[in-house]
């Protein structure tokens, strides 16, 4: 429920690949993570694609995102509350996987999120992507009212995805253990940063090098 005079933050989690079962984990594990830290049980939509659990949420496609995105859209108060929208899944350059095996949903690319944003007249907003070459998305998404986090640049991959896991490596330290220290992502994202790079060089893996932009408009907000 909005409560006026009190800044509310509004979310939509998305996990977006139905074969790999990490992103409908991760996907319920950060709805809990928000709702626990921010109170957003009331003012929360989960969306994923799920081999495993197939009628346990509304698909994760792109008329449901546009859908939620608006009807959050139209809730918010424009003067003090905040969007977040969370997507979990595959990802190539300028493009994530929305992916079920069935239905073949089309994927998201950085284009059309930003114009859903604009569409649902969503002023302020943080927007986390957990998957590979997410960086790809920061162009087009940073605006004055936007805080864009990515799990990594747009020429590389990031890691933990393998179907038995409960979180992407991303999810994990942004999420599970930095964001439950503070709710600040501002804070939380070189902490969970300096983690996943600690993970890839234990294990020989190519740095992720995950990414950050604060528009100059959303800081007070997030104060």
């Amino acid at each position: 429920k909005e409560r006026p005079g009190t800044p509310d933050l509004y979310a939509i989690v998305v996990g977006g690949t139905a074969e790999e079962a990490v992103f409908l984990r991760e996907a319920e594990a950060v709805s809990r993570v928000l709702d626990d830290q921010m109170g957003t049980a009331s003012r929360r939509v989960t969306l994923v694609n799920s081999r495993e659990a197939p009628f346990r949420y509304p698909l994760a496609d792109r008329t449901n995102l546009a859908i939620s995105l608006r009807a959050i859209g139209a809730r918010m108060r424009p003067d003090e509350d905040i969007a977040m929208l969370y997507l979990s899944s595959h990802g190539a350059a300028g493009v994530l996987a929305l992916d079920h095996a069935l239905l073949n949903p089309a994927d998201l690319t950085p284009e059309l999120l930003d114009a859903m944003l604009d569409d649902a007249g969503i002023e302020h907003a943080i927007v986390v992507l957990s998957a590979c070459y997410s960086g790809s998305f920061l162009d087009m998404l940073e605006g004055p009212g936007r805080l864009i986090v990515t799990a990594s640049d747009a020429i590389s991959p990031s890691f933990g995805c393998n179907p038995e896991n409960h979180w992407t490596w991303w999810g994990r330290a942004l999420m599970d253990q930095a964001m439950r220290e503070t709710r600040d992502i501002r804070a939380a994202f070189p902490v969970a940063r300096a983690q996943v790079a600690e993970w890839e060089e234990a294990d020989r893996y190519p740095p992720s090098n995950p990414q950050i932009r604060v528009g100059a408009g959303i800081d007070a907000r997030l104060d």
